[in-house]
């Protein structure tokens, strides 16, 4: 069994510094933790690379923040990995986010499950 998350994470912008985000318009954004799956994100960054979709690499600490970090520990640990979509004004009722990063992550998270045997 694996999973896959989907969350967001906030984007570049002038109240975020450029290593506590990512950059809208640049494609979906693979997570880098010790708490997820490392076999599970280079399979994520090798078949974007395989599918030419833009995607952006965030590390993070030792935890994610997201649902992720719950399913990588619910009982014996379920092998997880992370896409985030960067969004700016996260928890505000006017989030941003662009389209095309949106069309990336489900591209990828599609193409990453029809490989999956």
């Amino acid at each position: 069994d694996y999973a896959v998350a989907v969350d967001t994470n906030s984007a570049v912008s002038p109240d975020v510094k450029d290593d506590e985000g990512t950059e809208i318009g640049k494609g979906v954004q693979i997570d880098i933790a010790p708490i997820l799956d490392n076999e599970l994100t280079e399979r994520l960054i090798e078949t974007a690379k395989a599918e030419k979709i833009d995607y952006q690499l965030f590390v993070s600490g030792r935890k994610t923040g997201t649902d992720a970090d719950e399913l990588a520990t619910v009982g014996a640990g379920i092998r997880t990995a992370l896409l985030s979509l960067p969004i700016r004004f996260m928890h505000h009722p006017v989030e941003v986010a662009d389209i095309s990063d949106i069309e990336k992550t489900a591209s990828l998270l599609e193409a990453f499950v029809k490989g999956v045997k």
